[in-house]
């Protein structure tokens, strides 16, 4: 494998926590390499980071305290701001006060010499602002990270990941971390509801604007029927949120039927939003939106908003729009909100088409001698429990979560379980689009990470790996 991509499943192995299989991967890209590399030394002491985060006591302390001197090393003579400031904070939480002090006190002289050394303005006033927290400079700290925010207010992931050191930080000080909630990147949305709503209930559009001011919502997921769909959509677009449409099929049949069949006056208004949308995912296993198709975009949609807000360190939750006459679903046990409004339906029938398949959830696995077994769960909940045997046997392991049509062939919804089996590894779990954000709307506390595309005979669909 070439260095490079060694590189980068390296490190997505390190996020996804998969930390045994990082380090092994990373063994393999040592080899020939000096111990004093950079590069190797900065994802060890990635690496050495994440376990510390999962330890407790001393022996969090021993990891720290590791991860600080491969990242002091990967600084080497150059003294780059990046290592240091890593190196520093680390020290701190190892217990080893003075040396984040000094540590930190060279990365404000090599900020003060150089200060275009930082990747962008952002991290050279989040860096300085570390820096000072680490000093002790509280008040200076605060500026300087506000600094920082106001020169790249919407680079929410950047603004995650300072958060999260920060608050590392002010936990090891025992200072409280609520000053930093100003900062936090806003929450997460995933919404649904009624069709049939008058187009010009502008009494309802003011609520629902009303109700996302007031959570902070900055990030939406959901469909764009006809109707609370398309109404939500438009008060994000209002407010500057990003909307991401989750189709249960495509986008054509989806206007045709989910749209322009309730009210050919919702048509242009669900164009407008689809082209302002930031992202449009169409689920490709269903020809049409019937009502399973419509649960799998549903749950697709609930996993994307609390894989958002767990990327950015923030909250998620769901805002449904249901009839004056229909009682509120109940709250689903989840970590999500549950913000529940009730509309006026416009007099119409509503629009449905009745159902014409069902969800699967299959799971297959690979041994190291080449035996293939697929098997069928209920839910993808279940899935994850049923592979644990599959997993201590350290079989390649794969999962999807789908639709399938009425009378088809069962064998032909295991179409992406080969392809996905065949980029695995031993001991890994791979799983669909579908599969990976449904689970997570199920099991909130999972963790996920991009693994790339793969190919099938339906055509490209992305993996994710499963920690």
């Amino acid at each position: 494998m070439r260095s490079h991509q060694l590189r980068a499943q390296i490190i997505r192995h390190a996020r996804s926590g998969s930390l045994d299989r990082a380090t092994a991967l990373l063994t393999e890209y040592g080899e020939g390499r000096s111990p004093d590399d950079a590069d190797l030394c900065l994802m060890l002491g990635r690496i050495l980071k994440e376990r510390g985060k999962r330890a407790e006591g001393s022996a969090a302390a021993d990891l720290f305290l590791r991860a600080s001197e491969r990242y002091e090393q990967a600084a080497g003579s150059d003294q780059f701001s990046y290592p240091l400031i890593n190196a520093a904070t680390l020290a701190r939480l190892a217990g080893k006060d003075r040396r984040a002090e000094a540590l930190a006190a060279r990365v404000l002289d090599v900020l003060d010499e150089n200060p275009d050394e930082a990747e962008t303005p952002y991290w050279r006033h989040a860096t300085r602002a570390e820096a000072l927290l680490l000093l002790g400079q509280d008040v200076e700290a605060r500026a300087a990270l506000a600094s920082a925010m106001a020169l790249a207010p919407q680079a929410w992931e950047d603004h995650a990941v300072t958060i999260g050191q920060f608050t590392l930080i002010c936990e090891e000080r025992g200072l409280p971390t609520a000053w930093l909630d100003k900062h936090r990147p806003p929450r997460s949305l995933q919404f649904s509801g009624i069709m049939d709503i008058d187009p010009k209930d502008e009494a309802l559009h003011r609520r629902i604007c009303e109700t996302i001011a007031s959570e902070n919502i900055g990030f939406g997921f959901g469909a764009l029927a006809a109707g609370a769909d398309i109404l939500i959509a438009e008060c994000l677009i209002e407010r500057g949120a990003m909307l991401h449409v989750v189709l249960p099929c495509p986008r054509d049949v989806f206007r045709e039927r989910s749209v322009m069949a309730v009210d050919p006056a919702w048509g242009e208004r669900f164009d407008r939003a689809l082209e302002a949308a930031a992202s449009v995912d169409e689920l490709e296993s269903s020809s049409a939106p019937d009502a399973p198709s419509v649960v799998l975009a549903d749950d697709v949609a609930r996993g994307m908003a609390l894989q958002n807000a767990n990327l950015l360190q923030t909250s998620a939750c769901s805002l449904r729009i249901v009839a004056i006459d229909e009682e509120p679903p109940q709250q689903d046990g989840s970590e999500l909100k549950a913000i529940v409004l009730k509309a006026a339906r416009a007099g119409g029938s509503s629009y449905h088409v009745p159902p014409a398949g069902k969800l699967v959830t299959l799971g297959a696995s690979k041994s190291s001698g080449g035996e293939v077994i697929v098997q069928e769960f209920d839910t993808p909940a279940a899935a994850m429990v049923g592979i644990t045997g599959w997993i201590a046997a350290g079989h390649r392991v794969v999962l999807d979560y789908r639709y399938r049509p009425e009378g088809a062939d069962p064998a032909e919804a295991h179409s992406r379980l080969g392809p996905m089996l065949s980029v695995g590894e031993a001991g890994q779990v791979l799983a669909s689009k579908a599969f990976a954000f449904a689970m997570l709307a199920q099991r909130p506390e999972a963790t996920i990470e991009s693994y790339g595309e793969v190919r099938s005979a339906e055509g490209p669909f992305d993996v994710f790996l499963l920690a």
